[in-house]
């Protein structure tokens, strides 16, 4: 089971064993928020839980924790005031999965905040594999559940004043089977002049449900659950008008995330292969670009280092690759052969830019090497941006990646335009064509890499040497990269300077 979420803030994805999906999506004022949701993970005996809390503003995730609250003022001092009561308790939520001791953690910190007095907070943990919730509340709106079948009821509150009160009350618990979604939210998003305040609690509701059985908008707008409620939740109440922040958390258990594991003979095709169901592993748990682009350079830069030095003399050796989605909202990779491993050489030549890349774009780089092979492991936090299921177009096919190219620009010959993966299968095709487009040239060239899919250190070799050469004649290799694309995330990474397309290109 996991939990699973999307947010406004891209809070990050969870599986492996139970897990949930949150989702938050905000509708606020100009003035600086003083309401925050936050996901996050802590402790638990069986692994990280998710935790939310809502303090002036916040929910957390982990067994999972939410904090969720708002603060009693307004403008730049509230929101001051909101931050520091979320770091406070973000951080308690990080050595605990007791709701009610991170909340006497929080209590403590904001007795001597002038301005904190008066702040309500929802705090809660959730732990995916059982679905228990504990939760509690302080002058803030107790969460609302909505079950797997579309019907939905307000959860009993623990009876608690605002922060600095005297007044506080119980951790309530209740569970979360399969499919329920539980929400936690601001009253800016429920509250209305002239309405009474039950009446937005039961609108909040009846809108939830609808959003659950896919009854507002129609099948397929949306990619989940979670991600329903929250677009549905504040885009419809937020029209109705609304005087505060209106934010919003949804977090539901889901089925786990199989792991990925890949073994094959070590073959540019077959590397071709697995980098294509690794993307497609990841497009299939929705997580941000920037997220995706990273694993899949990191599989990539280590699976043409195994084929291209540890196995370049053994057709015979064999690669495994394997990425797992863990309920603190890590992907944890590794890949194998049992080929030999080779010492970089330095920077300049180009292979020394792959541990680089690894070291970069992951936590805990670890290559272990023996004479039975080698095994490169890391692992990455991913988060799942919020995305607008009706006014969003639809996106290409992330799986799908075109053949390599590489060809002069009609009409500017000094400009070569390449597209599809640069990698060990591409290597020596595009070098050729890096050798052409410069051959006997004595201008400035321009290598366009914007439809570039993947870029490995193969390639980025090719075009440190393809731009020292020109420097040595005199002339200029500009290096083109849209931000938000492979080529523009390595070439960062690995301190190539590129530039934007021009707007005549």
């Amino acid at each position: 089971m996991r939990t699973t979420r999307s947010s406004a803030t891209s809070p990050p994805a969870r599986s492996s064993g139970p897990s949930s999906r949150r989702c938050s999506r905000r509708a606020s004022r100009s003035c600086p928020p003083s309401t925050w949701l936050r996901a996050i993970s802590s402790p638990g005996p069986n692994g990280p839980r998710a935790a939310t809390g809502s303090t002036p503003g916040s929910s957390r995730t982990g067994a999972s924790a939410s904090p969720s609250g708002t603060s009693s003022g307004t403008g730049v001092g509230a929101a001051a005031v909101m931050s520091q009561l979320r770091a406070v308790l973000a951080d308690a939520l990080e050595t605990t999965a007791d709701a009610e001791a991170a909340l006497r953690q929080l209590e403590r910190f904001a007795a001597t905040v002038r301005g904190a007095h008066a702040a309500t907070v929802v705090v809660a943990v959730l732990d995916p594999v059982a679905g228990v919730l504990d939760y509690v509340t302080r002058g803030h709106p107790a969460p609302v559940l909505v079950d797997a079948a579309g019907r939905g009821r307000s959860l009993l509150g623990s009876g608690g004043g605002p922060l600095g009160g005297e007044l506080d009350g119980p951790a309530q618990r209740t569970e979360l089977a399969e499919g329920d979604v539980v929400m936690f939210f601001s009253d800016g998003l429920v509250e209305r002049r002239g309405r009474p305040y039950p009446e937005g609690i039961d609108r909040l509701t009846r809108i939830s449900e609808g959003a659950v059985q896919g009854r507002i908008w129609p099948a397929g707008t949306a990619s989940s659950v979670v991600e329903r409620v929250c677009v549905d939740a504040v885009d419809i109440l937020a029209r109705e008008g609304h005087e505060d922040d209106a934010t919003i958390l949804a977090v539901s258990r889901r089925p786990a995330v199989a792991p990925l594991e890949i073994h094959a003979h070590a073959t540019p095709s077959n590397v071709a292969e697995a980098r294509a169901r690794v993307r497609a592993w990841l497009a299939d748990l929705r997580v941000d670009p920037t997220d995706q682009l990273a694993l899949e350079m990191a599989v990539g830069e280590a699976l043409d280092n195994a084929v291209e030095h540890g196995l370049a003399h053994d057709a015979r050796g064999t690669i495994a690759v394997s990425l797992v989605l863990t309920t603190d909202g890590r992907v944890h990779v590794s890949v194998g052969d049992d080929g030999t491993w080779r010492e970089p050489g330095p920077a300049a030549t180009g292979r020394g830019r792959g541990l680089v890349v690894l070291g970069s774009v992951g936590e805990g780089l670890d290559i272990a090497a023996d004479p039975g092979g080698t095994t490169v492991r890391l692992h990455r936090r991913v988060g799942r941006p919020v995305r607008d299921p009706v006014r969003e177009a639809p996106t290409p096919d992330p799986t799908e990646e075109p053949p390599f190219s590489a060809q002069p620009l009609p009409g500017a010959p000094d400009t070569i335009v390449v597209a599809g993966p640069v990698d060990s299968r591409s290597a020596d095709e595009f070098r050729r064509a890096l050798a052409h487009a410069s051959r006997g040239s004595t201008t400035d060239s321009t290598v366009d890499l914007s439809a570039v899919t993947h870029l490995t250190s193969i390639g980025v070799a090719a075009l440190v040497e393809t731009r020292e050469k020109a420097e040595r004649a005199g002339r200029r290799c500009r290096f083109v990269a849209p931000t938000g694309t492979a080529a523009a995330f390595v070439l960062d990474l690995v301190g190539l300077s590129r530039g934007e397309p021009e707007s005549d290109h």
